[in-house]
């Protein structure tokens, strides 16, 4: 056995049915790697076997969030500082290829030298709970923007007594003539219009639903951030969800932008000096804050102004936006914190 004095860096490349966990020292020397079950008794066994090489700095893990989530909890639970690691690195790729083993490796790497990595987020079971209605919700309205368009296309090709019937309804009230239509074995065509009016008629009580739950969580968990002008209850927990009940790990409202992909980047020149959007970070935040900004440049007037010096001052339209992105991410910043306090989850 090693000597127990050791310390090193465990990394482990997740899977959905096995994760596989490598060892390093704590000077990059490759110690040993194994596969384990994705399970409870898998994590056990895989920080048993970790342990028995020496004391554990930290971890490196892929894909936190999604297959090695059950991982990184419990490490964390184990008291181990755990890091989500990104892709890996392409050039090492193309030099080395590519294994469960490499990857592996290369995460215990990045873990060591804390770069390609970032303190992994934690989430409370209210919060899986959260973006679990939130995935649930984005797929509802995507299923129902998808059959309103193709009851709208289907009406496209009806006979032109029926079409010219149709036609010119907008959606309520096409849903609503085409529910109402008596089938029959002869008439396909009103089967299917019906059918798919059903469709969008169940999509609206379970879209109102998964609404409902979002706004009571976001009323019980963010009142502050949801106070905000042009946020409303699906950006304040979007926002919730992406960066984690433990927002400690970013140190400043910076590094909260860089998350939401706001942060200005320079693409400057000799001569040419300027930056651009981010288009890095958390898209759906990044998404939040672009609606929120929208709101504002029509419903603020204290916005529009600003908007309006910035492009007196010779910027761009785009470029007045993404300054103004990057002062409501402030905001969301400092609100989300006194939020996450209040409720006494930050650590």
């Amino acid at each position: 056995m090693a000597e127990t004095a050791r310390r090193i860096i465990m990394g482990a490349d997740t899977h959905k049915q096995f994760h596989t966990v490598a060892v390093i020292s704590k000077t990059g020397e490759r110690l040993a790697s194994k596969s384990f079950d994705a399970n409870t008794k898998g994590y056990r066994q895989a920080l048993t076997w970790t342990r028995s090489f020496g004391e554990v700095m930290r971890a490196g893990v892929e894909s936190c969030g999604t297959y090695g989530a059950g991982l990184c909890v419990y490490l964390k639970k184990s008291s181990i500082e755990v890091y989500d690691v990104y892709a890996a690195d392409k050039q090492k790729r193309r030099r080395r290829g590519k294994d469960d083993t490499e990857d592996a490796f290369q995460a215990a790497e990045a873990a060591l030298s804390l770069e390609r990595c970032a303190v992994a987020k934690d989430a409370s079971a209210m919060l899986e709970s959260l973006s679990l209605l939130k995935m649930a919700y984005a797929q509802t309205v995507k299923h129902r923007t998808a059959t309103v368009n193709a009851l709208k296309a289907a009406v496209v090709s009806l006979p032109d007594a029926l079409r010219s019937r149709l036609r010119h309804m907008g959606t309520p009230e096409l849903v609503r003539t085409c529910c109402a239509f008596r089938t029959s074995a002869d008439n396909d065509m009103k089967l299917v219009l019906r059918t798919m009016a059903k469709r969008i008629q169940y999509l609206d009580v379970e879209r109102a639903l998964l609404d409902k739950k979002i706004e009571s969580y976001a009323d019980a968990l963010l009142p502050c951030t949801k106070s905000l002008l042009g946020i409303g209850h699906h950006g304040a927990t979007t926002f919730l969800c992406a960066a984690g009940q433990n927002i400690e790990r970013m140190k400043s409202e910076s590094a909260f932008s860089m998350l939401c992909g706001t942060s200005p980047l320079p693409v400057s020149t000799s001569n040419n000096y300027h930056h651009r959007l981010n288009r890095g970070g958390n898209r759906k935040a990044n998404s939040a804050v672009h609606t929120m900004a929208i709101v504002r440049i029509k419903g603020c007037e204290k916005t529009q102004r600003f908007v309006d010096k910035k492009m007196s001052e010779g910027k761009s339209k785009k470029d007045a936006i993404r300054i103004l992105k990057r002062y409501l991410v402030r905001e969301v910043y400092k609100a989300l914190r006194a939020d996450i306090a209040a409720l006494g989850l930050a650590g």
